[in-house]
């Protein structure tokens, strides 16, 4: 069976469990600093991909 949360690495998935909030709600979050430029999205990103477990 194929979890469609974990779309592409899994951070927003793994962010959404950690702290009880809503995937999409993470993934929503993340477009609007993307879009916006607060800090460095696409860096924070990657960095919280080699933090999370690789086991979820």
């Amino acid at each position: 069976m194929i979890d469609n949360n974990k779309i592409i690495l899994g951070v927003c998935y793994w962010l959404s469990l950690k702290f009880d909030l809503s995937t999409s709600g993470v993934r929503v979050l993340f477009l609007i600093m993307l879009i916006v430029g607060v800090g460095s999205p696409l860096l924070l990103y990657l960095i919280l991909y080699l933090i999370k477990p690789k086991v979820i």
